[in-house]
């Protein structure tokens, strides 16, 4: 096998050299299909975050509406679903924005909008929270999309855990293991059955998030246990 290798390599440097302008074309060919394919993921999002806005101006309208046919009963409790359905909102197009800008490709990026996320939630709630990482984890780039779908795993477990867990600390780990990236989340809280609450506790949508970048999500969880939740996936 290694010496097939080689000869394709051999083969491949005489077509080159005998064919150069068929080789540029080859190559120029391989420029614009990549890039075809960045472009086609930036729209994707884009098209993410149009949404997210229509959503928003509609709410908008809807709230207009429904202040005047309420007239003082209830508006108060009104004004406040809208704050809560526009963060939301407003939430996910900054997830969105953050995740198309290509200065964020690091690691390191990462980490920081993860340490503002888990500060924001956990301190109101007096729970311990600290980052383990690997020396030199924060150096390491990650593709538009990978970053994307393991910070919304992250959100979503923080999230979960804020609600559900009844946890007083939390460690966040990431590491590189034999090839792949693996980040962990383990709280000493309650616990719970991951067969029965994975639907409730949106972990269907995590584990999907997961396969969108060829990972996998493992949950190891028991009633007054804790809970541990990995990610592990070759970085693309």
């Amino acid at each position: 096998m290694p010496g097939l290798i080689r000869r394709r390599t051999v083969d491949r440097r005489h077509f080159a050299a005998a064919h150069p302008d068929v080789h540029r074309h080859l190559a120029a060919v391989m420029d614009l299909v990549v890039e075809h394919e960045v472009r086609e993921r930036r729209a994707r999002h884009v098209a993410h975050l149009l949404r997210a806005g229509e959503e928003l101006h509609r709410a908008g309208k809807i709230a207009v509406v429904r202040i005047f046919q309420l007239g003082d009963n209830g508006i108060v409790a009104l004004v406040k679903r809208i704050h809560d359905s526009s963060q939301q909102m407003l939430d996910r197009m900054s997830d969105i924005i953050w995740s198309v800008n290509s200065s964020n490709d690091l690691t390191e990026q990462l980490l920081v909008r993860m340490r503002q996320h888990a500060s924001d939630l956990l301190e109101p709630k007096n729970i311990n929270y600290e980052f383990r990482l690997d020396e030199g984890i924060e150096n390491i780039k990650l593709p538009m999309e990978q970053r994307r779908e393991i910070f919304l795993i992250f959100k979503e477990a923080v999230n979960n855990l804020c609600k559900y867990a009844q946890c007083r600390n939390v460690i966040f780990e990431m590491k590189m293991q034999s090839g792949d990236l693996v980040f962990s989340i383990r709280d000493d809280g309650a616990g719970f059955d991951p067969d029965k609450d994975a639907a409730g506790n949106g972990l269907k949508n995590m584990k999907q998030r997961a396969r969108n970048i060829g990972g996998r999500l493992y949950i190891e969880s028991g009633k007054e246990k804790g809970t541990e939740i990995r990610l592990q996936t070759k970085i693309t």
